[in-house]
């Protein structure tokens, strides 16, 4: 730390000086004084940054937190989300301490703010963690919940303080039991839930309360394996933690009030309701829908193929030009553009194609569904043949095929209709 006016490092000695000068100072112009002055650091430390680096000057800021929580100056003006984002994004690790004194001052400062309103918003962004996984952003999310929770549902403020201080103390064994809740792994490095409950396993001191973390455990065990975690070593470590939790004497006074206020069934409710899907179901949904396409796409190109089969027999185009107009508009522009493109040249085609197209385009516009025909299953025989044959009926796509159609020939459709603007000269 520099001296301003000699531009010389201070001695620890006069460190010191300064941080009890700041510790027993009593008189209102003086604090403010140095509020002023420290104004720029202040502001730092109330986004989170380290401001002092020096052993012996920890402690300084938080005072000043009081100080302003008092007066009113800057602290009024936070807004706890960014609050929180900020501290998450200026720091290494979760200051659980500071980060909560902090938070137990702005409430001292804006006693009328609506904090439920904040608790919304806080639950809407835990819902986000399973999926991106930041485990700070996690640690500072989870801070502001619990302390939303404890001063909404505990009015009285001894009973705040020391719900506060024992989310504090119990800390680490806490943010385990919230990795669980919110399926999202909360300031540790494990690499997976089954080292998370491995951790909690070997933790000898929690063996007492264990029974809460067994209970979010056994309730969120399918969950946690469907995101990604060995389901045979998370059931070990499962047996194991049973095993511990009946061979040992269990405290259910300890724990298990703070416990019911962080989690109470609509957290989990809420959760579950309003679950963002992971990447592996989008994937898996993508791939899906992506099989449905293509076979949507092997389907139509066999149709095209028939068609142009069935012109090349001298099937006439009316009957062609029919079985179009029977497929869903977006279907039959799909066919269409198809056997077009296969038959630029064919004089008894082009004659007809103009007019074919026009209708087709007429139909897009149009909100009838209508039934799509699809070759037989194993069938040989082409369009003309079946065109031909009495028996040749309509069978309707399945459930499955018909959204994949629509999807398909609403995304296509325009790409294809560019694409043959060339062609409509030809045509």
């Amino acid at each position: 730390m520099m001296c301003a006016t000699e531009g010389r490092m201070l001695t620890t000695y006069e460190i010191c000086g300064i941080r009890d000068y700041i510790n027993h100072c009593t008189d209102e112009r003086e604090r403010l004084y140095m509020l002023a002055k420290l104004n720029p650091l202040y502001l730092n430390y109330l986004k989170g940054k380290v401001v002092f680096r020096n052993y012996f000057l920890d402690g300084v800021m938080e005072k000043f937190i009081s100080w302003d929580a008092f007066y009113g100056t800057q602290i009024t003006q936070l807004d706890l989300i960014e609050t929180t984002m900020s501290w998450a994004d200026n720091n290494s690790d979760v200051r659980v301490g500071e980060f909560l004194n902090l938070l137990k001052n702005y409430h001292q400062a804006c006693p009328k703010v609506n904090l439920n309103d904040i608790e919304e918003t806080v639950w809407h962004e835990i819902t986000k963690l399973e999926v991106y996984g930041n485990r700070k952003m996690a640690g500072y999310l989870v801070l502001l919940h619990g302390f939303l929770r404890i001063v909404i549902r505990r009015p009285d403020p001894t009973e705040q303080e020391r719900l506060i201080n024992l989310f504090i103390r119990e800390w680490d064994y806490l943010k385990l039991v919230y990795s669980v809740m919110i399926r999202c792994i909360v300031d540790c490095g494990h690499k997976d839930f089954a080292g998370v409950a491995n951790n909690v396993r070997i933790l000898s001191r929690c063996h007492p309360y264990i029974h809460i973390f067994y209970a979010a455990l056994s309730g969120r065990f399918d969950d946690l394996c469907e995101s990604g975690t060995d389901r045979v070593k998370l059931s070990n470590h499962l047996n194991k933690i049973m095993e511990i939790r009946n061979s040992t004497t269990q405290d259910f006074d300890y724990l298990d009030l703070l416990c019911r206020i962080l989690f109470p069934d609509s957290f989990q409710e809420y959760l579950d309701k309003n679950r963002m899907p992971s990447y592996d179901e989008v994937v898996n949904e993508l791939k899906e829908v992506k099989a449905k396409v293509d076979s949507m796409n092997n389907q139509i190109e066999q149709m095209a193929q028939s068609m142009v089969d069935a012109v090349k027999a001298s099937i006439p185009i009316k009957e062609i030009e029919k079985e179009l107009l029977r497929l869903s508009p977006g279907a039959s522009y799909d066919v269409f553009s198809q056997v077009n493109s296969l038959l630029i040249g064919n004089k008894a085609w082009m004659e007809h194609a103009s007019s074919i197209k026009e209708k087709i385009l007429q139909n897009r516009d149009k909100p009838n569904v209508q039934n799509i025909v699809y070759p037989q299953a194993g069938s040989t025989a082409n369009v003309g043949c079946q065109m031909q044959s009495p028996e040749f009926k309509m069978i309707p796509p399945s459930k499955e095929q018909q959204p994949a159609l629509e999807s398909r020939s609403a995304t296509k459709g325009d790409a294809c209709q560019s694409k043959n603007k060339e062609g409509e000269e030809n045509v």
